[in-house]
């Protein structure tokens, strides 16, 4: 239900004939669209977002956050008839200067098999959290 109410809320219709397959459930070649895989992470990053006055510097607040970067990789296609846990972790707090990056990192795994199957990283920058005096670019690894 949820990959076929997101479909329709980014506009996909039944005015092209291949569309029928991103609409109903009960189509030979169901599928969700890939960018659902963005949304599967929203509720596991919003709960991380919530606490993090705890260790995030001075001047971070949801009132200032700006949606930076999103990289998504697909590993499998997501199908309807599977169940999908979603965990999210901080991966770096970054000093722009002008503002604070925070990084994180969001993997979706099949619950059955454990199988990795979406990561999503999000870049947040909190405008004028920064000059903490932390690193201002990512750490090699």
């Amino acid at each position: 239900r949820d990959a076929i109410l997101y479909a329709l809320g980014i506009g996909v219709s039944l005015s092209s004939p291949n569309s029928l397959r991103l609409l109903y459930e009960g189509h030979q070649d169901f599928t969700p669209l890939p960018m659902m895989g963005v949304t599967l992470c929203y509720k596991a990053i919003m709960s991380n977002l919530t606490g993090i006055d705890k260790f995030a510097p001075d001047g971070v607040t949801m009132a200032n956050a700006l949606h930076g970067e999103h990289y998504l990789q697909v590993h499998r296609p997501l199908r309807a008839d599977r169940t999908y846990v979603t965990e999210s972790f901080y991966e770096d707090v970054l000093d722009k200067k002008s503002g604070a990056s925070i990084l994180l990192r969001c993997v979706t795994t099949d619950k059955a098999s454990g199988e990795k199957v979406l990561e999503n990283q999000f870049v947040t920058f909190f405008v004028g959290a920064g000059g903490f005096g932390g690193a201002r670019d990512r750490k090699s690894t």
